[in-house]
């Protein structure tokens, strides 16, 4: 925790994953491509620019704790629309 991470979008769960969980901590979006070579350019800028790096590491953690990623409330109604939703479908057939 606290090392910024690159994803590149892609066509598999893998790649998937990785941008939905950055797109979910709105401070680390800019850390995804949406190509090799902007992978490769957002990697190398963010390794050579040791200001930003630093700005990053100290406020990730907070930036995740603050984000809906680690909002337990708003996922437990989530999880619980979802039980009541298959409760419900159940009843009916």
């Amino acid at each position: 925790m606290g090392v910024p991470v690159v994803t590149l979008k892609g066509h598999n769960h893998a790649h998937n994953v990785g941008v939905s969980l950055l797109r979910s901590v709105p401070s680390i979006t800019e850390f995804i491509a949406d190509n090799d070579e902007q992978f490769v350019n957002l990697a190398v800028g963010l390794a050579n620019d040791r200001h930003k790096l630093t700005t990053v590491r100290e406020n990730l953690r907070q930036d995740l704790f603050s984000s809906r990623l680690c909002d337990r409330a708003e996922y437990m109604k989530a999880v619980h629309k979802v039980f009541r939703d298959v409760w419900t479908t159940y009843c009916s057939s």
